[in-house]
């Protein structure tokens, strides 16, 4: 038979006191949250950062390109042989006539605050339309000498200054009026006889 002494355990129980200890003091837990918050506000803000450049990319798609605006006006004049600025009696511009162009009459004219391009044959019959630019304010045109003068003032969405979150006084207005300046001259396609 044996005794009943005690002996060495066959478990052995981790060593306690100063030197070993089963969890984390209270200064490791405090040190790792702070890393933690640390990185989750950066990523908070990395993600409202993007989540603007989203919004700011969605909103330019809807409206249209200028440099595209401004190559179908020029293309537009250039292959036309003239063109007649149709006043109202105002002296504010009704619409513009593009005459002997190759796909027609094109005719350019503002409604509603929208820049409209529309293409009828010789006998008036409309051949297409749509909409060129949008938030048109204003507009001008003067014919003369061979030459078309357009000018267009229309509101676009302003570029964002920072793409930080900021104030919303502090990020400035969230659209501005931009002006365009077209003198083109009529060339008739190329076709005639001085070009």
């Amino acid at each position: 038979m044996r005794p009943l002494t005690p002996g060495p355990s066959p478990i052995a129980l981790p060593p306690t006191g100063r030197g070993g200890s089963l969890g984390f003091t209270l200064v490791e837990v405090l040190v790792a949250l702070v890393l933690f918050m640390v990185a989750a506000a950066f990523v908070a803000q990395l993600l409202h950062e993007t989540s603007q450049q989203l919004a700011d990319a969605a909103a330019e798609q809807i409206e249209a390109p200028m440099p595209l605006v401004r190559a179908r006006l020029r293309a537009d004049i250039q292959a036309a042989h003239g063109a007649v600025c149709a006043l109202r009696l105002d002296g504010t511009p009704e619409e513009v006539r593009l005459v002997q162009h190759p796909a027609g009459t094109v005719i350019y004219r503002v409604e509603e605050g929208v820049l409209a391009r529309r293409v009828e044959d010789d006998r008036g019959h409309l051949l297409g339309e749509g909409p060129v630019l949008r938030n048109v304010e204003s507009w001008s045109c003067a014919e003369g000498g061979g030459l078309l003068f357009l000018q267009l003032a229309y509101r676009r969405r302003a570029v964002r200054r920072t793409p930080l979150v900021v104030e919303p006084e502090a990020r400035g207005p969230l659209t501005e009026t931009r002006e365009e300046t077209l003198l083109v001259a009529l060339r008739g396609g190329g076709l005639e006889a001085g070009w």
